[in-house]
C-alpha cells in the first residue's frame, strides 16, 4: 500500500471493464459469425476468468497487519489515499481507544497525527471518539480540543472507561480498518485488519456511529 493506492485501484477498475468488454465483444463475434473454433472459445473463457479474479481481488480485498508499529503504519498509509472529488465522501471516522504513553516515541503515531491534522486543515470532515481512562487522557483531550477549536469540520466525543475496545478508522468510504488490542495489555494492538469491501465498510461505519450516539460531546 502507499500514496499511489488510489491510482492503482482506478487502474484495476478500468482494467476490469476492459477485460469484461473484450470478453463480451469476443462472445458477440462468435455468435454473429457463427465462429466456434476452440481458440476463440478459450480466449473468451480466459477473459471472463480474468474478470472474475479481478472482481474478487478488488471487492473482497483484506489486509492483515500484526504488531503495534506495523498496525499503526498501515493506518498511516490509509490517510495517504487520494482525496475523493465527491464532497459527500470527504470524511474520516476515527477512534482513539488504544493507550499511548506520553514518553513513548513512535514515528507511525507521529506521522498519523500529522496527516490527520493536514486533512482537517484541508477541510475534510473528521469525527473522533476518544476513550478517557485516566487524568493523563483527559489532559491530552483538552490539549487536542484547544488545538482544533477554530475548525468547524472536526467533531470530538469521548467515552469513559477502561475496557479494551477495537480501534476503528474509516477513510472516505473507500477503506475501513479495525485494530484489536490485547485484553491483558491495551498498550499493544495485536492485529489490524483493512477491509475494501463496500458492505463491510458500511457495517464498520454503522458500528462507529452507534458508539458516536452514546459518547459524550
Amino acid at each position: 500500500m502507499g500514496c499511489h493506492e488510489g491510482y492503482y485501484w482506478q487502474f484495476v477498475s478500468h482494467l476490469n471493464f476492459l477485460i469484461c468488454g473484450s470478453g463480451i465483444v469476443n462472445l458477440v463475434y462468435m455468435i454473429i459469425y457463427n465462429s466456434y473454433n476452440m481458440i476463440l472459445i478459450l480466449i473468451t473463457v480466459l477473459f471472463f476468468v480474468l474478470f472474475i479474479i479481478y472482481y474478487f481481488r478488488t471487492y473482497f480485498k483484506v489486509y492483515i497487519y500484526d504488531g503495534r508499529e506495523d498496525a499503526m503504519m498501515a493506518n498511516v498509509e490509509l490517510l495517504k489515499i487520494k482525496e475523493p472529488r465527491d464532497a459527500t465522501h470527504k470524511y474520516i471516522l476515527s477512534t482513539r481507544f488504544s493507550l499511548w504513553l506520553s514518553s513513548e516515541v513512535s514515528r507511525p503515531r507521529t506521522e498519523f497525527r500529522s496527516l490527520l491534522t493536514e486533512k482537517i486543515k484541508n477541510g475534510i470532515e473528521v469525527k473522533r471518539i476518544w476513550q478517557i481512562r485516566n487524568e493523563e487522557d483527559l489532559k491530552k483531550l483538552s490539549s487536542y480540543l484547544e488545538q482544533y477549536k477554530n475548525y468547524d469540520n472536526i467533531s470530538i466525543k469521548y467515552l469513559v472507561g477502561k475496557s479494551s475496545l477495537p480501534e476503528i478508522l474509516c477513510v472516505y468510504g473507500k477503506v475501513a480498518s479495525i485494530s484489536i488490542p490485547q485484553d491483558t495489555d491495551p498498550y499493544k494492538m495485536v492485529t489490524a485488519i483493512h477491509f475494501y469491501n463496500k458492505r463491510v465498510i458500511k457495517r464498520l461505519e454503522k458500528y462507529f456511529n452507534a458508539i458516536w450516539e452514546i459518547a459524550t460531546p
